[in-house]
């Protein structure tokens, strides 16, 4: 299994805005799942991580578009983020 995903989003993002990530593994295959680790480095020092599961939203060719929804994180956080998949045959 592959796994792309990305944003539509700039650098820079407005306190208390949601981001959606949109996301795609390759080939379709039953027994898929998809999530993405987000970190937020906040200006008081704290780590925040959070792990949202994205929901799949349909089969497009050969792959399946997924989407997560990332909550709010406080003003002047940095937020990095990465996804990883699952499959009956391994994880990516």
């Amino acid at each position: 299994m592959e796994l792309w995903y990305r944003t539509a989003l700039s650098q820079h993002v407005a306190p208390g805005s949601r981001i959606a990530v949109d996301l795609g593994t390759w080939p379709i295959a039953p027994g898929q799942s998809v999530r993405v680790v987000a970190r937020a480095d906040l200006p008081d020092g704290q780590v925040v991580e959070r792990r949202i599961d994205a929901s799949w939203l349909a089969n497009v060719g050969p792959d399946s578009h997924w989407r997560a929804e990332l909550a709010a994180f406080a003003d002047g956080a940095r937020v990095s983020y990465h996804a990883e998949a699952e499959s009956p045959d391994g994880r990516v």
